[in-house]
């Protein structure tokens, strides 16, 4: 969609100064009265602030979310890796002795795959997913810079993802669990719609649950959208919610 590409534009100089930032933040919010636990993984610069503001979160619950690392999307997938380790293994700590739910956003969605394909989940809520980082960082119209990176450190984009494979969400779909809803943007230019499309119907060979919603939108709209469908109540945070 031509926004994203817009957007990006206008804060390029900005955005490229602060994608050395390793560090990770997090934030439990407790909300109403359910027992429902969810882990929420941001996406690619995505604040928890932010998120909070495009209601993005879920509903109720104890909502432990993650705000990504910028230099999670780097040039050496080796760093990448370090960095997705680190946070993961703060994570597991919320994994032990109980059945949580997931939610995961854009870049997120890495962690979100790869927790609901491994763990007793019980609902996994995805947006805007990609299928391999190498992949995204060659094609999407915000990592020119960082694709260019990656070229001089003699990096292809299949070894790039080489480097990540069994991190990707196209390595750790097989086991998600049949309570899964998926949201694809069918204009985005962030995460080419044609690769999320590319994932999801690899995702629906391999499953019979095909709970999926198509906004035809760009990266940046749909995310607007996605919490305009939460304010209406339109995601499926609890069993008696219906996708729609």
């Amino acid at each position: 969609m031509a926004f994203d590409k817009l957007y990006n534009y206008f804060i390029k100089n900005k955005s490229d100064k602060t994608n050395d930032s390793k560090f990770w933040i997090k934030e439990i919010i407790h909300k109403g009265n359910s027992d429902d636990v969810w882990i929420c993984f941001l996406g690619w610069k995505t604040s928890i602030s932010i998120a909070k503001k495009l209601n993005l979160l879920p509903k109720s619950g104890k909502i432990i979310v993650y705000q990504e690392p910028n230099a999670l999307v780097n040039k050496n997938p080796d760093v990448s890796k370090e960095l997705f380790y680190e946070l993961y293994n703060d994570v597991k700590q919320y994994l032990k002795n109980t059945q949580v739910n997931v939610l995961s956003l854009s870049l997120g969605n890495m962690h979100g795959f790869y927790i609901a394909s491994r763990y007793d989940v019980k609902k996994f809520i995805s947006v805007l997913p990609g299928p391999e980082l190498g992949r995204n960082i060659w094609k999407s119209c915000a990592s020119e810079k960082i694709m260019m990176e990656s070229i001089l450190l003699d990096f292809s984009q299949k070894k790039y993802d080489n480097v990540l494979k069994n991190l990707e969400c196209s390595y750790n779909y097989m086991n998600l669990p049949h309570n899964s809803y998926f949201y694809i943007a069918k204009s985005d230019d962030y995460i080419p719609s044609e690769d999320q499309i590319d994932l999801i119907n690899h995702i629906k060979k391999h499953h019979m649950y095909r709970k999926i919603s198509y906004f035809h939108l760009g990266h940046i709209f749909s995310h607007l959208y996605f919490g305009l469908l939460n304010t209406m109540n339109k995601i499926p945070w609890e069993d008696k919610n219906n996708l729609k």
